[in-house]
């Protein structure tokens, strides 16, 4: 009876212990479990986390680098007055500001004296006519009629001399815009940049004397400064320079049009930009970016055509102002 008791109870222990280990199997299975689930949704977090940090870092530097684009715009264009760029950017753009004034006020004096060059030659024809004549006068033998003609052109180089004179005041004062007869703008420009055009090159304007614009004489005539100092660079030999004007849709078109070595098609889109040249040893490119702005601030456009060993063509349109009675068609 004994031994029964004990084979049962022993029996018993075993099915016991086997339940437990069964049990112990499963809550050690559901511990399992419950870990790769948390595991799982901490890794989906923290990817998560990855990306939303990724994305905001990517807006912040979008946001910063347009921040300092707009900002290089606005120096570029004249209308930065405060940095407004984040700090880690201030020196950079501080920098630039300064580089970039230093360039323009270079290229400003490089066109005043290839300008005030062109200045004395003209003036120095005159002076020496005048010399001669005077030296020509101090003979007493020559007769009346011959000191008559002599104090004529005397009197016409002086005339010649204040021409020069007051073109160059008109040139560089600081006017506001008016109405300015297109023609003698050009004419005039062209007097002023005579002693810089060489013998071999021609300048040829063919212009209705019936077209007006509105704008300032001293911006307008340093667009055609800086295009026929940009045409003379570009004819290496002998050559012509054109300049015509028509009117079509309420809108003056202007052509500049010149004989040299032309421009590279994959240099076009890139003229007008600051600091951009074709030129390797000289030119700091800031010319034309001049000329594109001017024309901007007069509420005109400009393009260009170009082939190479052909020439070039600079197109300019303003809005055109008619003389009352006259249509200003060509």
């Amino acid at each position: 009876v004994l031994e029964r008791k004990i084979r049962k109870n022993g029996s018993e222990i075993l099915k016991f212990a086997e339940f437990l280990k069964l049990e112990e199997k499963k809550i050690l299975l559901n511990c399992i479990a419950s870990s790769k689930k948390f595991f799982l949704f901490f890794g989906l977090f923290l990817s998560l986390f990855a990306v939303v940090s990724l994305i905001v870092g990517y807006k912040l530097l979008v946001y910063s680098l347009q921040t300092l684009e707009n900002e290089i715009r606005n120096i570029l264009y004249g209308n930065s007055k405060e940095i407004s760029v984040p700090s880690e950017f201030r020196h950079f753009v501080e920098t630039f500001r300064k580089t970039y004034f230093t360039f323009l006020e270079t290229e400003k004096l490089s066109s005043l004296g290839k300008l005030l060059f062109s200045i004395a030659h003209e003036i120095n024809n005159p002076l020496s006519n005048i010399s001669t004549t005077i030296e020509i006068l101090k003979n007493e033998d020559i007769d009346n009629e011959f000191r008559k003609e002599l104090f004529n052109d005397l009197e016409n180089e002086v005339e010649r001399t204040k021409n020069i004179v007051h073109s160059v005041l008109d040139f560089c004062k600081v006017k506001e815009k008016t109405y300015l007869n297109l023609k003698k703008c050009i004419e005039d420009t062209v007097k002023l940049m005579k002693g810089y055009i060489p013998n071999k090159i021609s300048v040829k304007i063919e212009i209705p004397e019936n077209i007006k614009i509105f704008g300032n004489k001293s911006q307008i005539q340093q667009i055609f400064v800086n295009l026929i100092k940009n045409a003379i660079e570009a004819i290496k030999d002998e050559g012509e320079i054109q300049i015509k004007a028509v009117t079509e849709n309420g809108k003056v078109k202007i052509m500049v049009k010149d004989t040299g070595e032309g421009i590279a098609p994959q240099n076009l889109s890139k003229i007008f930009e600051p600091f951009f040249s074709t030129r390797e040893k000289s030119g700091y490119g800031i010319g034309l970016f001049v000329v594109y702005n001017l024309v901007k601030e007069h509420e005109g456009n400009i393009y260009v055509e170009s082939r190479l060993k052909e020439g070039t063509t600079f197109y300019i349109e303003f809005p055109l102002i008619e003389r009352s009675g006259v249509d200003g068609k060509v």
